[in-house]
């Protein structure tokens, strides 16, 4: 029976416990008070009683109340926490009163409550009860206020700052505060009568539960809080309001307990009982403080004692309070037995760990002392020896700020008391001054100076400049001889401690003697009657320094020179320590003086100066004794003249530097030994050797002095010579590869003052260092290098040789246009230009002559191959490919995109001029030429893509302003004519910049006269190639704006289509022979081709009859002539035959595209039969490198590949098929498909391998993947196996090529489409047969190419994003992803719920889904703009069909990425792909979320994504409404709900589906619409089935409605529940209890029981209890 006990109680049995039954017996039998039970007991009547008081209270704070009385801390927390929100949100005001009475002890008791969470949350509870309550709080402050106004006082901060904020809450004034204060007054003092006098540890707390350690702890913080309340009692009602609580106060201090806190051994409870002492004296009435004097003054005098950090600086307030307020305070305390002896042992111990606390109070305490003490001997005796005790303490010591405090203490202490007693002027009080200053003042000083190595601290604290103060204090004070020979005695001594301090070791100085010298000094300047003394010390000083500083050849040379300094530095004038007399000398004695200066200068100070082997400090010290003296010397010049011939720098320049701050006479004497020869060549050569880097620093200092002259000291000679040698460090520097910044700045900063400071007239120095400075301007980039160019160009602009300098600069400017390596010094170059420009007279000359010769242009332009250049038109038919040279060989890029960028380097520089200086010269032809040269660039890179320079963007806004300058001035007629001709002349792309500029000016509403005159050329009887090209060109910028604005360009496009229709040459290939006029049949089929891209808008152009008339021609020629290369080898093909097979291809996919239904049996049986032959002839080429690389072969495959993908759209379209013959989509299919593909598909793997990198090999991958994109499924089959087809298509996906990319993702749709469905039949058979497959360990899976591809790529986008680098490659890789996830997601689209469980095993394995969402929000944007990208619309394999068949031209604005798809597109739309296919994965990664990421992504979804998404879902039901034979699913739009009717028979249930702000983050809401004929309990198992459906499908919501119907529809045909879930269909892998038990017959799901079995640690039926 005792494991029975233990047991589990069985699942299912509701049935309460015995004892549970038997208190519900006794509580619903309404026995009245004190009547007898069953069991001889009556029942308490408070139980009623407290039921019928709390009635009122709302429920929710009636159990968070109740709450408040639990042991369990977490619980009174959560309780606490509840309470305040309900007070900020839920409660109202009528609700907190009615609670109140409920409050007040709970409040009481939490307040003091051990855990400090739990005071804190009670008084922030107390807060919101307040606020709510606001003046209805009155009747219960009685009851609140006592136990209030002590937490504010609770050793825990914020628990004190809580009740704090709540009483201001209450009381927001101080008026109002002490009004309730004074209205409690009894209640306060009561409490705390109880608290301090009554309580124990035992009763504030329960023994029984509580430990001894706690109750201790909660005793002890109350009392201490309870004396602080008192204190805030009396701080609140303050000296006015006090008298109304005198009684209350009498019978408190009428206990003796109250007074024994002083001596309690806790430190808190002390320092509150000193706090409240204090507030006592300080706001109680003089007649309380006289009842209580003798207690307040034993008790607080004796905190003196006090060494406790957290008790002194109350105790010493009380102290200071009490001697404040008691006027006869020490007749209740011995002094000299109770109180001195407590601070001698506070003394000796240096205060403790608290000097910086106490020390401060010790002089006001000493000041409140009996007069007699102050004169006593004794007592000094006592004192100042304590306070030398504590100062040799090893603790105070190593303690800067304790040492402090009492240096500080004791100087003053000693000034106090010599003061007191020069005021009694008895008897005693020479030898007690005497006493103070020799006996008690010395020995400190004495120990600072000899010793200061071991007492650093006490050298480093204000001891000197105390006992400069005290001494400066007593000196003024005393007059009488015998007081003049005390302070002289002093000074005597001090002296010799001086001298003796100079004895200690000197080896680095002595910085504490110095810092007394300093001061000495200082006090020595002052008139005052010890002159002469303190003279003599440092007279006695000076004089033994000097000798051994300049006699000695030990190491303490330097500390001794040190001191000298320091003297001599000191004092105003230096010559008063060679004086021989006092301080007051006479003229003899000054002249006496001045030669001994300057025999010590000659003797002691020359041969530092000149050594070289002195270290920097000697030489420094003796440069500054020098300095000193030499400017209190009036024969100067004699001793300058003997420095000439050793110099170094820090001479020089403290010479320098100190012209500006001494005399007029002394500055005349300097400036003139600065100007010397011997200083200006040795000033020469120390900067040139700091420019070849071996100079000394310093030197730029003197430099710069030079540069600034303000003095003007130096003449212009020795400026030329240092402009001389910058000048060459500039021409050194521009050949070299290494700069030294600093150099460089220290370089540029000395040109720049020099150019500011430049007079109006330059030198030819000047301008040659301009010329230098200009040429390195455009070499290097630096800010200083910028500074130093704008002052210099300032300088020129004020001077008057502007133009010469400028016509000098500007072959200089050419050369360097030779020579633009960098974009970088192409745009610095055009900057400079730019400045210059401002400095010219004649500015449009000046910058006309700046932009670049027709030669360089024309030089950069004939090194690129025009056949390269417009490799993408030639290829795509857009070009005829008649001008091309049949020798055309695509080859490699690095050398092109050399020549491009050269020609780009050049673009750019005229571009920046342009763009800033331009308007100065629109009317100028040599602008139009320029802006020409910009249009052919900007075409180029819109051709080729080169991203050969990184600034090419500030091109097109220089383009576009260009432009719309010309529009405005109506000069642009004459920019379309240059085009024209250029374009006439040269063809390719100066035919493409005709098209675009049209396309440009048509867009952008630029009022022009039509230049284009194209009725000339279709007249003419024969067209040159290049005309040929502005032809097709301008149709394609006609092409372009009709697309654009219609409106605009609609006549022109009409009148040019008729003209090119009508035109001899197109109307003459119908009499035209392949065989000798092939070149009349190319340009007559070019022009009807054009004519027919125009014409297809216009009645004037019959389409209809033109195409089949043009298509019976070309079959003419190909009866008649060998012109087609059908069944023949490329390679002997003429470039003038490729060019025409090109056409050909490229008007056949022209018919198949716009006219496939007006061809008829024969016209298909050509078109496909060409198509056919001409793949067959690009195969047999395809083995040839150099045949593949050649122009020619491109864009005959490329036009074929076209030609192909035109077909199978065609064969595709049940529209178009329509109108076809009958058989031929048979013979497609059959045939002609088959033999196609069987050819391009080998040939795009073979190309999309070989010439993955190659650049121009872009265009023939994009032909070649649109056919391929439409691969038929058997032909992809052809190829190998599934998994090896898939293995291959997901490498293609992770191409580089976005075409590539797209091909294969179009192919791998196709063929998961076929996986998923093979996958659904499985899955089917599984379920209906009695197997059961669990989906996490089933086989049943994505494929394993595709989650491989996934792992790859994210691996290699995470490390491009560690290395942050290779941009391009990693936008690539980030498509690849979105495209791969394209393909997953759309074979969850396609799988059946079933099926989609099993897939989602792939998707959650190794947090592949949080991977992709993390990529995702990386690269979707975050801000409003998400809302352009956000659309599931997005189709990353569709293909503009009308793009592909252009002729490959893109105008000079558009990008080579204009037509891919952003990735932030792709992201959007995966994003929203997951949102309505996975809504539970997605629901499960963002349950897993941080605090942040939740928000974020709760941000984003509910702002871009769900308004979309619900649109979708609703959007979808709405437009077809899902009707079945017992389930109707309707929408409502405006509340974003789904209704859902089930009916079967008279069971009528109607169910609301509501969508969240953030779906599918949040789960679904399922409310309850209307039901009929369901008993209650089956509706809310219902319910609770569609909430698990769409909580745990991943699908749309109609597809878990239907599949929550299937599982009613299972119900109901007689399946049973599972009697764990009780539910048929599974909420998660939806499958059917198939698991018997083989006792009681019931089935289960094998999910349900695998749950069952390990969550209950039995393997037992859940609804017998036997074995399973």
């Amino acid at each position: 029976m005792s494991g029975s006990s233990k047991r589990q109680r069985t699942k299912g049995n509701v049935k309460p416990a015995s004892s549970a039954r038997a208190a519900e017996v006794l509580a619903v039998h309404q026995l009245s008070p004190g009547a007898a039970t069953l069991f001889g007991f009556s029942k308490p009547s408070s139980i009623d009683e407290e039921r019928e008081s709390d009635a009122d209270v709302n429920s929710e704070l009636r159990v968070a109340l109740k709450k408040l009385g639990k042991k369990d801390t977490a619980t009174k927390l959560k309780a606490l926490q509840d309470l305040r929100q309900l007070c900020d949100e839920t409660l109202s005001s009528n609700d907190v009163v009615v609670a109140l009475p409920h409050w007040t002890r709970p409040y009481n008791k939490l307040s003091m409550d051990f855990d400090r969470r739990v005071r804190e949350a009670s008084h922030l509870a107390c807060e919101g009860i307040v606020g709510k309550a606001g003046r209805q709080l009155a009747p219960y402050i009685k009851s609140l206020v006592p136990c209030w106004i002590c937490s504010t006082s609770d050793p825990h901060s914020p628990a004190a700052g809580a009740a704090l904020k709540a009483l201001n809450a209450a009381f927001p004034t101080p008026k109002k505060k002490a009004d309730a204060v004074a209205y409690c007054r009894v209640a306060i003092c009561k409490y705390l009568d109880e608290i301090l006098c009554e309580s124990k540890p035992s009763t504030l707390s329960d023994p029984r539960t509580v430990p001894a350690e706690e109750m201790e702890a909660k005793y002890e913080r109350v009392i201490a809080t309870s004396l602080r309340g008192l204190s805030s009692m009396m701080s609140i009602l303050g000296k006015d309001r006090n008298d109304e609580a005198d009684e209350q106060y009498r019978t408190l201090l009428d206990r003796p307990k109250v007074w024994k806190y002083g001596k309690h051994k806790v430190g808190a409870i002390r320092s509150a009982f000193y706090a409240m002492i204090a507030t006592v004296c300080q706001h109680l009435s003089p007649e309380i403080l006289s009842s209580y004097s003798s207690n307040i003054c034993s008790v607080a005098l004796a905190g003196v004692g006090e060494l406790e950090r957290s008790v002194c600086l109350t105790a010493w307030d009380a102290i200071l309070q009490a001697l404040n307020s008691i006027e006869n305070c020490w007749s209740h305390v011995n002094l000299r037995k109770a109180i001195l002896p407590r601070f001698w042992g506070v003394l000796k111990q240096g205060g403790g760990h608290s000097a910086d606390l106490i020390y401060p109070n010790v002089l006001p305490f000493l000041s409140k002392l009996p007069s007699d003490a102050l004169i006593d001997k004794g007592f000094f005796e006592e004192l100042f020896p304590n306070f030398r005790t504590g100062l040799r303490l090893e603790s105070v010591c190593s303690d800067s700020a304790a040492l402090g405090a009492i240096v500080s203490a004791y100087v003053e202490c000693l000034h106090f008391c010599a003061v007191q007693a020069v005021k009694v002027k008895s008897e005693k009080w020479e030898p007690l001054v005497g006493l103070l200053l020799c006996d008690q003042l010395l020995p400190l000083v004495k120990l600072a100076l000899l010793d200061f190595s071991s007492n650093e601290n006490l050298a480093k604290s204000p001891l000197f400049q105390a006992t400069i103060n005290c001494i400066s204090q007593l000196v003024k004070k005393g007059q009488k001889e015998r007081e003049v020979y005390v302070i002289q005695e002093f000074w005597l001594e001090l002296k010799n401690i001086v001298l003796a301090a100079l004895e200690t070791t000197m080896t680095n100085g002595h910085p504490i003697l110095e810092d007394l010298l300093r001061r000495l000094s200082s006090m020595y300047q002052i008139e005052s009657s010890d002159a002469d003394s303190l003279h003599s010390i440092l007279r006695a000083v000076f004089e033994v320094a000097r000798e051994r500083a300049f006699a000695d050849s030990s190491s303490s040379q330097l500390g001794y020179l040190k001191i000298v300094l320091c003297l001599l530095t000191s004092v105003d004038d230096p010559t008063c320590f060679f004086r021989t007399s006092s301080s007051v000398a006479n003229d003899d004695d000054d002249e006496e003086s001045q030669d001994v200066i300057i025999v010590f200068i000659r003797s002691s100070l020359f041969p530092i100066l000149r050594s070289r082997k002195e270290t920097i400090d000697r030489r420094n010290a003796a440069t500054r004794i020098f300095l000193r003296l030499l400017l209190s010397l009036r024969n100067r010049e004699t001793l300058l003249d003997e420095l000439q011939t050793d110099l170094s720098e820090d001479l020089v320049q403290a010479l320098l530097d100190s012209v500006s701050s001494c005399e007029s006479a002394v500055r005349e004497s300097l400036a003139a030994w600065l100007r010397c020869d011997a200083v200006e060549e040795f000033i020469v050569s120390r900067f040139s050797a700091l420019l070849n880097d071996d100079g000394d620093a310093s030197t730029w200092d003197t430099v710069a002095s030079i540069a600034n002259n303000k003095e003007s000291i130096f003449g212009e000679a020795i400026l030329c010579r240092i402009v001389d040698c910058v000048s060459g460090y500039f021409r050194a520097q521009m050949s070299s590869n290494k700069l030294d910044i600093e150099l460089l700045k220290n370089i540029c900063t000395f040109v720049g003052q020099h150019f500011e400071n430049a007079k109006e007239t330059l030198s030819s120095k000047d301008i040659d260092l301009f010329i230098r400075l200009f040429q390195f301007r455009v070499t290097f980039s630096d800010d200083a290098l910028l500074q130093c160019w704008k002052a210099s160009c300032n300088a020129v602009s004020k001077a008057n040789i502007s133009d010469a300098l400028l016509n000098d600069l500007l072959n200089c400017i050419q050369d360097e246009l030779r020579d633009l390596r960098t974009c970088e010094r192409a745009s610095q170059l055009a900057d400079a230009c730019t400045d210059l420009t401002a400095l010219a007279s004649d500015k449009r000359d000046f910058l006309r002559r700046l932009l670049p010769k027709n030669d360089l242009w024309d030089e950069l332009r004939q090194r690129l191959p025009l056949e390269l250049a417009c490799a993408r038109p030639l290829t795509r038919g857009g070009l005829s490919l008649s001008a091309a040279r049949r020798a055309t060989v695509l080859a490699r890029d690095s050398k092109e995109a050399t020549d491009a960028r050269e020609h780009a380097l050049l673009t750019v520089y005229a571009a920046t001029l342009f763009f800033r200086q331009g308007d100065i010269l629109l009317s100028e032809e040599a602008v139009k030429v320029v802006l020409l040269e910009f249009l052919w660039n900007l075409q180029l890179r819109a051709n080729v893509g080169w991203t050969v320079v990184e600034q090419m963007d500030r091109v097109l806004p220089a383009c576009e302003r260009a432009l719309q300058l010309l529009a405005k001035c109506e000069q642009i007629d004459d920019l379309f004519y240059m085009t024209q001709h250029r374009a006439n002349l040269e063809g390719f792309l100066w035919s493409q910049v005709l098209g675009s500029l049209f396309a440009y000016a048509i867009e952008h509403e630029l009022s022009f006269d039509s230049p284009l005159h194209a009725s000339f050329m279709c007249s003419k009887t024969k067209l040159s190639s290049y005309e040929l090209h502005s032809i097709q060109m301008i149709v394609c910028g006609i092409e372009r704006a009709l697309i654009e604005s219609p409106a605009t360009v609609s006549q022109t496009a009409e009148v040019l289509c008729q003209q090119l229709i009508t035109s001899p040459l197109a109307m003459g290939i119908f009499e035209c022979d392949a065989r000798t006029q092939l070149g009349a049949c190319l340009t007559g089929l070019c022009l009807i081709h054009c004519a027919l891209r125009l014409g297809t808008a216009f009645a004037s152009v019959d389409s209809k009859v033109i195409v089949p008339q043009v298509v019976d021609q070309i079959m003419t020629w190909r009866d008649k002539s060998d012109a087609f290369l059908f069944e023949t080898t490329i390679d002997k093909a003429s470039s003038e035959q490729l060019a025409f097979n090109v056409e050909v291809c490229h008007f056949l996919r022209l018919a198949v595209v716009e006219r496939s239904g007006h061809l008829v049996p024969k016209h298909w049986d050509f078109i496909l039969c060409s198509l056919v032959s001409w793949l067959q002839t690009c195969q047999e080429g395809c083995g040839d490198e150099a045949l593949a690389e050649s122009l020619g072969y491109r864009s005959l495959l490329y036009q074929s590949s076209l030609l192909l993908f035109a077909s199978t759209l065609t064969f595709n379209n049940p529209d178009k098929v329509a109108s076809l013959p009958d058989s031929l989509p048979t013979e497609w299919r059959e045939f002609f498909s088959a033999a196609a593909y069987q050819i391009i598909v080998p040939m795009f793997f073979t190309v999309a391998a070989e010439q993955p990198h190659r650049r121009l090999f872009i265009e023939l991958l994009d032909g070649l993947s649109l056919a391929f994109g439409e691969t038929p499924l058997e032909s992809l089959k052809n190829r190998g196996s599934d998994s090896s087809l898939l293995d291959e298509l997901c490498l293609l996906l992770m191409s580089p090529h976005r075409s590539l990319q797209t091909a294969a993702l179009k192919c791998l749709k196709r063929l998961a489409s076929e996986i998923v469905s093979s996958d659904c039949t499985t899955v089917e058979t599984l379920s209906e047969s009695e197997e059961t497959v669990d989906p996490e360990t089933s086989s049943i899976r994505l494929p394993t190419s595709l989650i491989r591809t996934f792992d790859r790529l994210l691996d290699e986008i995470t490390g491009l994003l560690d290395r942050n680098d290779d941009t391009q490659k990693l936008e690539s890789a980030c498509v690849a992803y979105c495209l791969g996830w394209h393909v997953a997601l759309h074979m969850f689209s396609e799988a059946s719920h079933q099926l989609r469980v099993h897939y989602s095993w792939s998707v959650k394995e190794n947090n592949r889904l949080a991977d992709l969402f993390h990529l995702l929000f990386s690269l979707m944007p975050t801000d409003k703009r998400a809302s352009t990208h956000m659309s599931e619309t997005t189709r990353p394999d569709d293909v503009d069909v009308t793009s592909q068949t252009r002729s490959g031209h893109r105008n000079f604005w558009e990008s080579a990425t204009t037509e891919r798809d952003s990735v932030k597109d792709l992201s959007c739309s995966v994003y929203l792909k997951c949102l309505r296919l996975l809504p539970a994965l997605v629901r499960q990664w963002y349950a897993g979320l941080d605090k942040n990421a939740t928000s974020e992504v709760d941000r984003f979804t509910s702002a871009f994504a769900s308004p979309l998404l619900v649109q979708t879902e609703l959007g979808s039901i709405q437009q077809k409404p899902y009707c079945s034979n017992n389930m109707q699913v309707r929408v409502r739009v405006p509340t974003r709900e789904v209704i859902a009717t089930y009916t079967i028979g008279e069971v009528s249930i109607e169910l609301i589906v509501a969508l969240g702000h953030n779906h599918p983050l949040s789960p679904v809401k399922v409310e309850c619409g209307r039901r009929i004929g369901v008993a209650q309990a089956q509706w809310r198992n219902w319910m609770l089935q569609l909430h698990t459906f769409l909580s745990h499908q991943n699908g749309s919501i109609l597809d878990g409605m239907i599949l929550w119907k299937d599982n009613l529809d299972k119900k109901f045909a007689g399946l049973d529940d599972c009697m764990i879930c009780f539910s048929v269909i599974h909420g998660s892998n939806c499958s059917i209890p198939k698991l018997q038990c083989r006792t009681c017959k019931k089935k289960f799901h094998a999910a349900c029981l695998y749950k069952w079995f390990s969550t209950s640690n039995a393997s037992s039926c859940p609804l017998c209890r036997n074995l399973f």
